[in-house]
């Protein structure tokens, strides 16, 4: 009875072990077939894959709908976004993915001009969020969704600091701060330096449209 016992422990053990084997196999062949998918853009086929048994099983559903919702922002499906997201934010996470999460939330809410979503996102972000990176949220939501033109003097005078991208993501926020003032002929020649300067832009949006998201 006690070798009987003992095969039987020997046997359970073994198939453990070849069940975290296969379930580790199956989440790098998933995770490879993915970051394949995401990375040509098939977008339908890669939320598709999402939803597959296999993957449901081997992915903890709080990996799944941060990689659901990374496509659905690739594919601007705002409706699914607006419905997913809400989700997201009452689900078990850790404190770093939390921040990823609001993080990205609120800039997508910035980017639709929906102050209601964005609102308690920035309150968060002050309370767990460095001072600059805090600071950085609140002048984009002051920017975006309450017109504000307040950062015009301080941005330019620190335009000679910064190049490239960065200082293409400031001409950006001088343009819209000019659009918000009113000043349309300036918004429009900070625009045009923003384009020049970020890199790899291939069509640059007009002020309107980068306020509108």
């Amino acid at each position: 009875m006690s070798l009987d016992m003992r095969t039987l422990g020997v046997l359970i053990l073994a198939m453990s072990v070849f069940v975290l084997a296969m379930t580790e196999i199956a989440k790098r062949f998933y995770a490879a077939k993915l970051a394949a998918l995401y990375e040509r853009g098939e977008m339908g086929e890669y939320l598709h894959t999402l939803e597959m048994p296999l993957v449901r099983l081997v992915f903890p559903a709080w990996n799944r709908a941060f990689m659901r919702m990374n496509a659905l922002m690739v594919e601007e499906d705002r409706s699914a976004l607006d419905k997913l997201i809400p989700e997201m934010l009452c689900m078990g996470q850790s404190p770093k993915q939390r921040r990823e999460l609001i993080g990205r939330a609120f800039n997508y809410y910035v980017e639709q001009g929906n102050e209601v979503g964005a609102k308690p996102l920035l309150e968060e972000i002050e309370r767990v969020e460095p001072s600059e990176v805090s600071k950085q949220a609140r002048m984009t939501y002051e920017i975006y969704l309450e017109k504000s033109f307040a950062y015009i003097d301080a941005m330019e005078t620190r335009l000679s600091e910064v190049s490239g991208v960065n200082r293409g993501f400031t001409e950006l926020l001088l343009a819209i701060q000019y659009e918000n003032k009113g000043d349309a002929r300036r918004a429009e020649q900070y625009f045009e330096k923003s384009c020049r300067e970020i890199e790899g832009a291939v069509a640059c949006p007009s002020p309107e449209e980068a306020l509108s998201g």
